[in-house]
């Protein structure tokens, strides 16, 4: 009894991933996508940076500029 559930779930199942590869999916990266994703993670790089720059075990910036207040709103 188990096994044509089984046969089911994988026809179902490779039905489903043929589906998702072909190419009538149509997934297309907008032209400034990859821009976009570069500026976040460039951002992030950039705060977490400024974080351990000012943690007191780090300290490599002494005159804080933004407090922890102001990164977290940042994050």
């Amino acid at each position: 009894m188990i096994c044509p559930l089984i046969t089911v779930y994988q026809n179902v199942w490779q039905r489903v991933m043929l589906a998702l590869t072909s190419k009538r999916c149509g997934f297309h990266l907008k032209p400034g996508a990859k821009k976009s994703v570069l500026i976040f993670l460039i951002g992030i790089i950039c705060i977490v940076f400024y974080a351990t720059a000012i943690s007191k075990n780090i300290g490599i910036i002494k005159p804080v500029i933004f407090g922890e207040t102001m990164l977290s709103l940042a994050l």
